[in-house]
């Protein structure tokens, strides 16, 4: 017992004594004892225990997990496209909600206008070997410009991320903001375009709601595909080279001649007539001795002729411009048109014909070739009937028609039939029906034949040097 000293009038409680007996020294060590297993009520009390302090520590777990999550969506909410509207007209006055709603339908509505085309990486069994291959399509995701902005454009700014939920709506619609760059991107997905046209149906709603016109309100706009186009057909039909037409200024200057023609065709144009002298007088006689033999003879007139022809078309190349002898499709419509009238060779020989030259403008018809030649013939000749044709094959000039509806330019060989014989002269002379004043004879440039007419004599062969000297 131990005894406690306290204060006067005070009772010591008493502390029973604990007697502890002493062990006894053992020399050898005793067997070991088996614990003995608690008892069954002993062991539903412990695990009762257990389970209690499990659920206590997971309920302090849950409600640190909860207070974390809740901190985090204080300061990122992630909500959905219409509590997003929501938090953007309850915390706006209608006005800066109406400029946000616009702006956000301009987003969305451009993306629907291009959307692109995705595409979901799928699987294809390949039956050669047994083995399921992945495949990853190509993807158009439409217009980069209009799936990516700028978190420091200045419009952008002032009217949706400094609203309050219009960040939201964008991020509700799958828009990301990429830290790295400060962008906004939507990213692609299998069901953006649902997504799209729900939130659209939202922004219309709230802008019914705002009173905002429709004619402000942008609209998706859609690409009508032609049915008849095929990418797989060829549209090319001709692969070699095709004539093209004429060109502006061709048929400029096609429209001012044509006017030209009109103007110029009414008034007749200056005739510059000629008559030249192709044969000799039939009555004249021919002295033998001044006739060189016939092989010398027709060397000489080959070569006469030859440069006669050529200094022909030399002198009308320089008044008319073209060739008589040139195509009609080779240059272009003449101001005037070159015609050779001839007497017909059936009724009189080749010695007897006379060449009549003469210009005419295409419009001019046949009537009036033929009353120009019979101006020129001679007072006695002036009523006697006469027609035009050309050879070959025959053809009968119509007297109606124009130079240029009978194809006769820039130039023409015609030939001249009487339908009556004219009267016979005493004296008959090579165009003897024609005016005086008009017959040019051809063989007047010689030097030797100072009177072509009486005299009949051929030239004399003349060497090379010679030659060329006396018709220079």
């Amino acid at each position: 017992m131990f005894r406690v000293q306290v204060a006067d009038g005070q009772l010591a409680p008493t502390v029973p004594k604990l007697q502890i007996a002493p062990a006894p020294h053992v020399s050898f060590a005793p067997p070991a004892k088996t614990p003995s297993p608690p008892t069954k009520t002993e062991a539903v009390s412990s695990a009762h225990v257990h389970h209690e302090e499990d659920v206590e520590m997971k309920e302090i777990s849950n409600e640190e997990l909860t207070s974390e999550e809740k901190a985090a969506e204080v300061k990122n909410p992630s909500l959905n496209s219409f509590d997003a509207l929501q938090l953007l007209r309850d915390n706006s006055f209608d006005a800066v909600s109406r400029t946000a709603v616009i702006t956000l339908m301009k987003i969305v509505t451009n993306i629907l206008s291009d959307p692109g085309k995705v595409r979901v990486p799928g699987y294809f069994c390949n039956m050669d070997t047994q083995m399921l291959v992945l495949f990853v399509p190509l993807m158009y995701l439409g217009n980069e410009k209009m799936r990516s902005i700028r978190l420091s454009n200045a419009a952008f700014q002032r009217s949706v991320v400094n609203v309050k939920g219009g960040l939201e709506f964008l991020k509700s619609i799958g828009f990301v903001v990429v830290p790295e760059t400060q962008v906004l991107v939507l990213s692609p997905a299998s069901n953006e375009q649902r997504v799209l046209e729900e939130g659209l149906r939202l922004l219309h709603a709230e802008a019914n709601d705002l009173y905002i016109s429709p004619d402000k309100l942008p609209t998706v706009s859609k690409t009508k595909e032609d049915p008849d186009f095929d990418v797989f057909k060829t549209q090319i039909t001709r692969v070699q080279m095709q004539p093209r037409g004429p060109s502006t200024t061709e048929v400029l200057v096609d429209t001012l001649r044509t006017k030209q023609d009109q103007l110029v065709g009414r008034e007749k144009p200056p005739r510059n007539t000629s008559i030249a002298l192709e044969g000799r007088r039939s009555g004249g006689r021919i002295e033998l001795s001044d006739v060189a033999t016939e092989s010398e003879r027709s060397d000489a007139q080959l070569l006469i002729s030859s440069l006669k022809a050529r200094r022909e078309e030399m002198e009308k190349a320089k008044v008319e411009g073209v060739s008589i002898g040139a195509h009609p499709c080779s240059v272009s419509r003449p101001r005037y048109v070159t015609f050779i009238i001839t007497e017909d060779t059936n009724i009189c020989s080749p010695q007897w014909i006379a060449v009549m030259q003469a210009s005419f403008h295409p419009n001019e018809t046949i009537q009036d070739v033929m009353d120009h030649v019979s101006e020129c013939l001679n007072d006695q000749f002036k009523h006697s009937k006469f027609y035009l044709y050309v050879t070959p094959p025959t053809q009968k000039l119509a007297a109606t028609k124009s130079l240029a509806e009978l194809n006769l330019v820039p130039a023409a060989l015609t030939y001249l039939s009487w339908l009556e014989m004219p009267p016979q002269t005493e004296v008959t002379n090579i165009g003897f029906y024609f005016r005086s004043d008009l017959l040019v004879d051809e063989r007047a440039e010689s030097k030797e034949t100072p009177d072509p007419l009486e005299s009949v004599n051929y030239p004399k062969p003349l060497t090379l040097g010679k030659f060329v000297q006396a018709f220079a």
